[in-house]
């Protein structure tokens, strides 16, 4: 089967003077004070996008791949974040220490995505799911994933810094 790929453009972080002095940000709420929002610069880029799943890419070789494993929960389930928690997240957590090879794997958060029929075109109220994300970006800093270990573990967090840690997407 041929690889299947095309052209299309994504949103990027702007290279901008202000970022020099100002981290950027995004915020999900209106800030208490007159602060916008964001202070994101964004600029399209022209992307090759193509089907991975024909690479089969490794962690050891592309930094990533792509693994599925069986579920109990069916598509409408992942609308219960209950059923996630509770099924789905022991499940993930399972199937990554077999394939990382790790003694512990904890989810910690999680994003279901159902693009609504409208997006990317505004409606003026709030999507019952979050949309797909409009830019490419990454979620979690260095700094913050070891603010998020020491929230989650307490005095243990020490130790684990100790040791290797990831957090995965």
């Amino acid at each position: 089967m041929p690889l299947q790929r095309f052209e299309s453009q994504l949103g990027f972080l702007a290279r901008d003077k202000v970022y020099e002095s100002v981290k950027p940000y995004s915020l999900r709420f209106d800030p208490p004070d007159e602060s916008p929002r964001n202070n994101i610069h964004t600029e399209e880029k022209v992307v090759i996008i193509q089907d991975a799943r024909l690479l089969k890419p490794t962690l050891r070789i592309n930094g990533f791949t792509l693994t599925s494993f069986p579920t109990e929960l069916q598509y409408d389930d992942f609308r219960d974040h209950d059923k996630i928690e509770r099924m789905y997240a022991p499940e993930l957590q399972s199937h990554l220490r077999k394939l990382l090879g790790a003694r512990h794997v904890r989810v910690i958060d999680y994003v279901v995505r159902r693009r609504h029929p409208s997006f990317p075109i505004s409606t003026g109220e709030q999507y019952e799911s979050q949309q797909p994300a409009a830019a490419a970006h990454v979620d979690f800093s260095h700094e913050e994933g070891i603010r998020m270990l020491e929230t989650l573990y307490g005095d243990r967090a020490r130790e684990i810094l100790q040791h290797r840690w990831q957090i995965i997407k």
